[in-house]
């Protein structure tokens, strides 16, 4: 059985994922599987082996991009043979198919059936993805739904009915029921025949229910391992429970709940390297994190002065003013030999 294990926020991700593994033998290293959420991943942790690495050459370990959203990034089977599944149609070419059954169903201007099909294909993407059946639709909804509601289910009908008679037409499959396809050859590949060295799933959070499972096949494996990136094991019982939709642990939630585990389930990935963070500034940022329905719990919090050392606040009466300060800090930084700074912020501008 795999092990479940988790990157703690305040350390590098990558940079403690890589220090770990170069720990073992250069030729056992070479036999590792490292599943990585994409390419960019793939390289940035190539990099990382290189600079960390105290041999002048190394034999890297297999980096494997799984690929959540985009279809350039998805693997092909670990081991086996390619599913027997028409190739992904092109999105241009699926709006306009759509549009074209739009505009029969209900006649109305081009414009506005290009808007409606981007929207049906974005369904279909998220249905899809869900592994949730449209056909269902219909049932889902009571029967005395306001008269516009069911022209709406009727509607969306198109993509259960029409749909995939002229997607057979075209020889081609959805991207989304392709990219599921691909993945489930994976996970039964894994299992089928697993690697002769250890796999890591590392940094991947198991949003996309495919992916999920091939999370779980890795799981299965003795030498399984999954990394997540930045999520409490020791977080308490009360707060997982109230986290909900809107909580950045939501999806490890998901995942968790899939693969039937719980957060005592996880353990820290093993850094050779000391935390950057002190203790206090850890359990602080850990607080930070608790869901709003116990966040009461701060007011019996008592936080010793390292935990806020350095940390500043400033109120500011407009953009403009905050702009200039983080422009001041930053220029600041940057004026001293070898010093880096980072801008984290919610808006671009």
């Amino acid at each position: 059985m795999g092990r479940l294990l988790s990157i703690p926020a305040e350390r590098p991700f990558l940079a403690s994922l890589a220090r770990t593994l170069l720990r073992e033998p250069a030729e056992l290293l070479a036999d590792h599987l490292i599943l990585l959420p994409s390419r960019r991943a793939c390289l940035e942790l190539r990099d990382v082996f290189l600079e960390l690495s105290p041999a002048p050459a190394l034999l890297l370990p297999r980096l494997q991009p799984v690929g959540e959203v985009d279809l350039g990034d998805l693997p092909l089977p670990l081991a086996g043979s390619v599913p027997d599944l028409p190739p992904p149609i092109d999105p241009l070419r699926r709006r306009l198919l759509l549009a074209r059954l739009v505009k029969a169903k209900d006649p109305m201007p081009d414009e506005q059936a290009i808007r409606l099909a981007t929207a049906l294909a974005e369904l279909l993407d998220m249905v899809q993805t869900e592994q949730a059946d449209l056909g269902r639709l219909a049932a889902l909804l009571p029967g005395d739904l306001a008269e516009h509601w069911q022209e709406v289910v009727k509607f969306l009908g198109l993509l259960d009915e029409a749909w995939p008679t002229l997607l057979q037409a075209e020889g081609a499959s959805d991207p989304a029921a392709w990219r599921n396809a691909r993945l489930e050859a994976a996970a039964a590949a894994l299992l089928a025949t697993p690697p002769a060295g250890p796999v890591i799933a590392a940094g991947i959070t198991g949003t996309v229910p495919a992916v999920a499972d091939l999370l779980a096949a890795v799981l299965e494996l003795d030498g399984g391992m999954v990394v997540l990136p930045g999520f409490d094991p020791l977080i308490d019982g009360a707060s997982y429970e109230a986290i909900g939709p809107t909580h950045p642990y939501y999806p490890f939630r998901l995942l968790l709940d899939r693969l039937g585990r719980r957060p005592g389930d996880v353990a820290f990935w093993p850094d050779p390297a000391p935390a950057r963070a002190a203790p206090a500034r850890t359990a602080f940022l850990a607080e930070i994190m608790r869901p709003a329905a116990t966040a009461e719990a701060w007011q019996n919090l008592e936080l010793p002065a390292a935990a806020l050392a350095g940390l500043e606040i400033a109120e500011c009466d407009g953009h403009a003013e905050e702009a200039l300060l983080v422009a001041l800090k930053l220029r600041a930084v940057l004026e001293q030999p070898g010093r880096r700074a980072a801008l984290v912020t919610p808006d671009r501008q």
